[in-house]
């Protein structure tokens, strides 16, 4: 909101004022429409094929679970389905901004005590933001999962599943586990270029994870980054972004002559 009286103001308070836009300001474009959409139709397409009142879903995700490890072949293509999407653009574009603003609209966590007349005490989780590790190393991306999760629904599954120097297989099972039994509808996988600080073969190590999640368990992913990933992936990147359904959404630089550019200054002029 506008508050005519700053104007009033002697001109370094108006200075500090300024620094808000930073944190208030945010103006829809076009591609922040066709985000909600895309993450939209990824989430309930994710869900469909898990019904925890399905015959026999308990067991089937028991027997998947035990499929899950970092040393499974590296699948030859992402998934055709529209479980995965990429997000890639230059730094600065603001994709984060707009992932976290387009999660914001869905609740993150849903607690369920019935369902068509039955009782059902069951807590959803809907969405995870995660940054790659620095380091790039799947180790590092589960404990990360695990803390964070923790925080958001009240439990310590850092304590619980990370005492002792567990192994990275271990981890993966974990963290696994944790995502199939709070029934995560998305995985959004931030800050990607980071994988090209893995090493000794660890970014093939860690997309094989990844794809593990989609293939087996059915777990819907985002992935988010910088032109550096497609570099640092190489022909890995290129076929997620032939394989996936939704395909890949280009942050791409505004041009004075695109109607994004004028819709945002005319916003922002109003804060003269």
């Amino acid at each position: 909101t506008i508050d005519h009286e700053d104007r009033t103001l002697p001109p370094e308070i108006r200075l500090h004022l300024i620094e808000t836009a930073f944190q208030e300001l945010f103006q829809p474009l076009p591609t922040h429409i066709e985000l909600e959409q895309r993450i939209s139709r990824t989430i309930r397409a994710g869900y469909i094929a898990r019904d925890p009142f399905a015959q026999g879903y308990h067991q089937e995700k028991e027997a998947k679970l035990k499929q899950i490890n970092q040393y499974h072949p590296v699948a030859q293509h992402w998934p055709s389905s529209s479980l995965v999407f990429t997000s890639i653009g230059l730094s600065g574009m603001g994709k984060t901004t707009g992932h976290e603003r387009t999660l914001s609209l869905y609740p993150q966590i849903i607690t369920h005590s019935a369902y068509q007349g039955h009782d059902f005490n069951f807590t959803q989780l809907v969405w995870v933001h995660l940054e790659c590790p620095p380091d790039g190393s799947t180790r590092s991306f589960c404990l990360s999962f695990l803390e964070t999760v923790g925080t958001i629904v009240g439990e310590d599954l850092l304590a619980r599943y990370g005492k002792g120097k567990p192994t990275t297989d271990e981890l993966i099972i974990s963290m696994s586990r944790v995502a199939a039994n709070y029934g995560l509808g998305l995985l959004a996988m931030d800050e990607l270029q980071n994988l090209s600080a893995a090493k000794s073969g660890g970014t093939d190590i860690f997309l094989n994870f990844l794809v593990q999640l989609v293939n087996v368990l059915g777990l819907p992913i985002v992935l988010i980054g910088t032109s550096e990933a497609a570099t640092a992936l190489g022909g890995k990147l290129r076929l997620a972004r032939r394989g996936t359904g939704q395909g890949a959404l280009r942050w791409n630089q505004m041009d004075k002559k695109d109607g994004d550019w004028t819709l945002l200054l005319k916003t922002m002029w109003r804060y003269q």
